[in-house]
């Protein structure tokens, strides 16, 4: 997507990897057949497919795989082995293999529209241990993006995983480009709520014994005590979805009064268990609170919120 935020163009990517042997033409435009013996879409159809649905949005298309690409140019040459091509780049041999199947698969295929932006490009993929490959790259990244920060890699591999997982078992039919965004996409935005959410556990292991010895200090009854640290207990489970809006308006909201200059004048006389009290007020006030967040899972995380 061409933005977090606010898309309004999409490149479409389909990845296979292949264990021997070379991508050619013929072998992108065959169809394999269902249970029933009906054809299915060859690769080129199933990428036109996603142009098709949304003409407007589609800014290219994209076949990405481990193996290189057989193909023929305008200049006579053939079967040359390229790493990355343009279909508009083909010979006219080639084009018209790919214009004939996506005729048949797709009655109102536009050629000029298809060939100009798909194109065949090789990566590294590992076909054997993809977990590895992919918690690699999970690592470069976050070195490049947070150079100061450790992280759990084996925990970000699988959040992520479990939310792909998640969106390409979505089912029901796409019928918009703001459905396709919200369905099956992963934006900038969710992929630091992943992060937030898995280093969450360890970053606030510390913080949390610190707001136990403050609700000590101002001598908070045990039973009080016990339910807030319960709140924690609910907290670290609720913020393992990066999902969950609920919990992260929740926390936008703590954060709005905690950065309240006005109001945090009247705190400055209040001992720790009265500031996490006087802040769930006024976030109480002014929000509605889903029922399943009590008001004691509602302190643990002003609790930790202070210490931020």
């Amino acid at each position: 997507m061409d933005s977090g935020e606010n898309p309004r163009k999409v490149e479409f990517y389909q990845i296979k990897g292949k264990k021997s042997g070379n991508w050619t033409i013929n072998s992108l435009i065959k169809s394999q057949k269902d249970e029933l013996g009906n054809p299915l879409l060859s690769i080129f159809g199933k990428l036109y497919d996603c142009r098709n649905k949304f003409c407007d949005e589609t800014a290219s298309l994209n076949f990405v795989s481990n193996a290189v690409f057989s193909v023929s140019l305008p200049d006579k040459k053939q079967n040359v082995q390229l790493e990355s091509v343009c279909l508009l780049d083909l010979n006219e041999v080639e084009q018209k293999k790919i214009t004939d199947k996506l005729k048949e698969e797709h009655p109102t295929f536009n050629k000029g529209e298809f060939v100009s932006i798909t194109n065949l490009k090789t990566v590294s993929l590992s076909l054997d241990d993809s977990a590895t490959h992919a918690k690699g790259v999970i690592t470069n990244l976050l070195e490049l993006l947070y150079p100061n920060e450790n992280f759990n890699i084996s925990s970000i591999y699988r959040s992520i995983f479990d939310e792909i997982r998640r969106k390409a078992n979505y089912s029901k039919s796409i019928t918009s480009f703001s459905e396709l965004v919200a369905k099956k996409a992963i934006g900038r935005s969710e992929f630091s709520n992943m992060l937030n959410a898995v280093t969450f556990l360890d970053k606030s292991a510390k913080t949390w014994e610190r707001v136990m010895n403050d609700l000590d200090s101002c001598s908070v009854p045990f039973i009080e005590k016990k339910k807030i640290n319960d709140g924690y207990k609910k907290l670290k489970l609720e913020q393992l979805d990066p999902t969950n809006n609920f919990l992260s308006n929740l926390w936008k909201a703590i954060e709005f009064v905690r950065q309240d200059e006005t109001f945090g004048f009247q705190l400055q006389d209040l001992n720790f268990h009265q500031c996490i009290i006087a802040i769930y007020n006024e976030v109480h006030r002014n929000n509605n609170i889903p029922p399943a967040y009590d008001k004691h899972f509602v302190l643990a995380m002003i609790s930790i919120k202070l210490y931020e």
